[in-house]
């Protein structure tokens, strides 16, 4: 599988999307691939694209029966603490990915940990129906680790709402300092801060 990456495209096409998509990817399955992924490097083009058509996969199968979400969420995660520098593109997609989410009912009950079952998400009945997977929130702390300088206000704005109805009590105050500690896409840093602070005027 390691030598199958060295064509990252093929890869990608010819076995990752098809297995995410069949919703027949087990949650052991998705992260034996995974740990593949995260020891090989991977051209940031092919990265950003996979990212993006997980995020689709992902739609598609939340407005069904989202059985195969958290292989979704395991690949999403993986890639995500690669650290690229993503296409702004690909970041608002992920921010739609997280921002689906939180129309959910919620019906009580914990959050599930990684190593359960998928009841945890709609389409699945039962008393743990509407819940995240800790796997999830994960997956938005990664997001908001690395691209938080990347979103708009609007988006850090709709992602501090979602914490509100969705966060988890744990991981949720931590992704929600960071959040609060981006500085907005498209807004450098300050420069004053940069140098010290020293206002002084150099000679030409």
């Amino acid at each position: 599988m390691k030598k199958a990456l060295y064509k990252p495209a093929a890869f990608f096409r010819g076995l990752l999307f098809p297995l995410v998509g069949s919703g027949t990817c087990t949650l052991r399955e998705a992260r034996i691939i995974a740990s593949v992924l995260q020891r090989v490097s991977i051209p940031v083009l092919h990265s950003a694209t996979a990212l993006y058509r997980l995020c689709e996969i992902a739609a598609d199968q939340m407005s069904h029966d989202v059985e195969s979400a958290g292989a979704c969420n395991i690949f999403i995660r993986t890639l995500l603490e690669k650290k690229y520098a993503l296409p702004y593109r690909v970041v608002d997609a992920l921010v739609f990915h997280f921002l689906r989410f939180r129309q959910i009912q919620d019906l009580g009950g914990d959050d599930v940990s990684m190593e359960g079952t998928m009841q945890g998400f709609p389409g699945k009945k039962g008393a743990g129906d509407p819940k995240l997977p800790v796997l999830w929130h994960q997956s938005l702390l990664a997001f908001a680790q690395r691209y938080k300088n990347e979103i708009t206000e609007d988006q850090r704005e709709a992602l501090l709402d979602l914490l509100l109805v969705r966060g988890h009590k744990q991981i949720g105050p931590e992704v929600r300092r960071e959040l609060l500690e981006g500085r907005g896409r498209g807004v450098v840093a300050d420069e004053t801060m940069a140098d010290g602070g020293d206002d002084t005027m150099m000679d030409a």
